[in-house]
């Protein structure tokens, strides 16, 4: 266990969410903000496994609500002899893609809302390149850089995949190349998630559980009972139809 203040700080300079962005780097697909993201996680979870140790009456619980664009390693090289190579490669990176994104004069930040089509001036192959390479050390083919420039400028699709079709899909994909990772899109997914606990209570976490019942469990066990409201399908379409949409991004 590593225990407070043994946390590594991210090699860049763009706002780190101190484990409270791993979301956000997944929607954006960037592999090096995720991995940041969760050792930062890791250091606040260490403080309060040590909190816990002194105070064995308290009850810590570590999940998940969802997965989020199915980050994986591939097989890199003949034999897959490049794999650990390429993965090693994401230490070196001292940008977020949200940061790489502005440099480029672009946006991969996710928010929950449609957004507007990118009005930019195109930038040439040679200067995107020359940003990637300062922020990743990474040099870019000139087919990975004109699919980034044609992503910048909407100028023409760049994946097939419509998720995909964006600046964080290609960012994702061309710097995949080089790392090894793949998504396999930029939104939530149904994968199973962590659901861990230690302390009084516990045991009611074990096994494979619906995310609705942790809630349940949790109000439980200090003899709290609440019901949650029920609505039929419909009835929920309607009354999603009936509020402003909002301009606040999902994690407000």
């Amino acid at each position: 266990m590593r225990t407070a203040g043994a946390g590594r700080q991210p090699p860049w300079v763009s706002s780190p969410g101190r484990g409270a962005r791993i979301d956000h780097a997944a929607h954006s697909n960037d592999a090096a903000g995720l991995l940041w993201e969760q050792l930062e996680f890791d250091d606040a979870l260490g403080t309060c496994l040590e909190y816990q140790r002194r105070r064995p009456h308290t009850l810590i619980v570590v999940t998940s609500d969802h997965g989020n664009s199915n980050p994986g390693l591939n097989g890199m090289g003949a034999e897959y002899s490049r794999s650990n190579q390429c993965f090693a490669k994401l230490a070196a990176f001292r940008a977020s893609h949200q940061e790489l994104a502005r440099r480029l004069g672009g946006k991969a930040e996710y928010s929950g809302i449609q957004r507007a089509s990118v009005d930019i001036a195109s930038i040439s192959p040679e200067r995107a390149s020359a940003i990637v390479a300062d922020a990743t050390g990474i040099t870019l083919t000139r087919d990975e850089l004109d699919c980034l420039c044609a992503a910048l400028s909407k100028s023409r699709r760049v994946s097939p995949a419509d998720q995909q079709n964006n600046l964080e899909g290609t960012l994702g994909a061309v710097l995949g190349n080089h790392s090894g990772i793949g998504w396999t899109g930029t939104t939530h997914t149904s994968d199973y998630t962590v659901l861990t606990a230690l302390g009084p209570g516990a045991a009611e976490f074990a096994g494979l559980l619906p995310n609705t019942e942790v809630f349940a469990i949790l109000t439980h066990l200090p003899g709290i009972r609440f019901v949650n409201g029920t609505s039929t399908p419909d009835a929920a379409v309607l009354a999603a139809a009936s509020r402003e949409p909002s301009s606040r991004p999902h994690w407000v």
